[in-house]
């Protein structure tokens, strides 16, 4: 049965790919669009017990990000070139619907061949002893990336509150320990993780560390730097899920759902209050009365995560010559934690090559960079990632000693996947290199 669904789920992906590249209007893209989010999440949930994975989430946050303005505002928002070329939105708006399409066609085709497997579930086959290894050495890595991660973030609230948000992007060269102490800080939330995932076992211990990270995070919020943040948050859940609880209930996903729903309303406040340089409940206030203004908290929400199909607009009004996937060989010089002086930084965060005046306060994107890359091939190109995310899935649903590093891997990767859908790809590189490395020497030496 699960083969089945699998199999009208494919066909269904592909025959909508189809129909995204013939629909000739807004509207249409937009029935288009919604029935691919909700056909998708059905087929996934016929076959799943705990309702999460990490390929259901990456569906529904490339959803989020680039096609929510579309599905549920009236004129899209994109007021600086609604008037100069609608058909531009248009073709980004097929563009990002049909790479959708092949994003789910291919992470179904990876399930239909493990179709005996539950992808929202994981079972830890791993000795005591294995399990104790992975505590001890994340432990260590914790205890390493402790100091630079507090000094990053304590600094970074620092000088919000007296310069505003906009204060952050010279912050690396008005405080010299920040810029050093940076890349040792990302090693710190990987570290927690893992470091829950040892405690699968005790899922008290889990609990806690689960809830620890979590209210931290929301505080470190408040600095305006919220994507890292949520999308630790909502790793950390996923992975909590699969790991720790033998079953989730479906009052506590419901829950899980209005807490998101919550929080999804309150992050537009966050948003105007960044902007000026003082955290006070008055500006709270004044934050909130402004969003409400605006048509409310998710209607603004809305507009700032759906603002990232911006950067695929931008992509494909200056994109005249691609630069055929060196953005992601580039990328990998991101291992080190100082790049060459002669790397070309276009080759890492594309908008660079935008004119001046249209790279103010721009994200990136996923589909906006395989474009940059590969034009319109990047809708084959997002088959080859469902493909991969339908991979890293399966091998998630059962972590033994064989592919320990493997999963190690897979799981430092989960942040830098959901982040990476309004961020550059070289987001995954230098915790994915840096983390299973240590664990390999480590464990290669037992």
């Amino acid at each position: 049965m699960k083969n089945r669904n699998y199999l009208l789920a494919i066909i269904a992906n592909i025959a909508l790919a189809v129909v995204c590249l013939f629909v000739s209007d807004i509207e249409g893209l937009r029935v288009v669009s919604i029935i691919q989010l909700v056909l998708n999440t059905y087929y996934y949930l016929k076959g799943n017990k705990k309702f999460v994975s990490v390929g259901l989430v990456f569906f529904w946050l490339l959803f989020l990000f680039h096609s929510s303005r579309f599905a549920f505002l009236e004129g899209y928002g994109f007021s600086r070139i609604n008037n100069n070329n609608k058909v531009l939105i248009l073709l980004s708006y097929k563009l990002v619907t049909c790479c959708f399409s092949t994003l789910c066609a291919g992470y179904f085709i990876t399930r239909s061949k493990k179709n005996n497997l539950d992808v929202s579930d994981s079972s830890v086959d791993l000795s005591d002893k294995d399990l104790l290894l992975l505590r001890r050495v994340s432990t260590y890595i914790f205890i390493f990336s402790l100091i630079p991660f507090l000094y990053v973030d304590i600094t970074r609230l620092q000088y919000t509150m007296a310069f505003g948000y906009g204060g952050l992007y010279s912050l690396g060269e008005r405080d010299v320990l920040f810029k050093y102490f940076s890349p040792i800080s990302h090693l710190f939330r990987p570290a927690v993780i893992l470091l829950m995932v040892s405690y699968c076992r005790t899922p008290k211990v889990a609990t806690r560390i689960l809830v620890w990270f979590c209210v931290y995070s929301l505080v470190t919020m408040l600095s305006g730097a919220r994507i890292t943040a949520l999308v630790y948050i909502l790793s950390i859940v996923v992975i909590y899920v699969r790991f720790v609880l033998a079953r989730i209930k479906k009052s506590q996903f419901v829950m899980i759902i209005v807490v998101s729903i919550l929080l999804f309303s309150f992050l537009p406040v966050l948003s105007s209050m960044r902007r000026e340089g003082v955290i006070s409940r008055a500006d709270y206030e004044e934050a909130a009365d402004v969003v409400e203004e605006a048509g409310g908290g998710f209607k603004s929400a809305i507009m700032e995560f759906g603002g990232t199909q911006i950067s695929v607009i931008y992509s494909m009004m200056f994109t005249s010559d691609f630069n055929y996937g060196r953005t992601y060989l580039a990328s990998l010089w991101c291992i080190s934690p100082k790049l060459p002086s002669y790397l070309d930084k276009t080759n890492l965060t594309y908008t660079n090559s935008f004119p001046i005046d249209y790279q103010q306060s721009l994200g990136g994107s996923c589909i906006g960079e395989a474009y940059y890359n590969f034009g319109w091939l990047a809708i084959l190109f997002f088959f080859i990632v469902g493909l991969l995310v339908g991979r890293l899935d399966h091998i998630l649903c059962c972590v033994n000693r064989s592919n320990l590093i493997t999963s190690i891997f897979c799981l430092v990767l989960i942040p830098g996947l959901f982040t990476w859908v309004r961020d550059f790809f070289m987001i995954f590189v230098f915790t994915g290199f840096w983390i299973p490395l240590i664990f390999r020497l480590v464990i290669g030496k037992r």
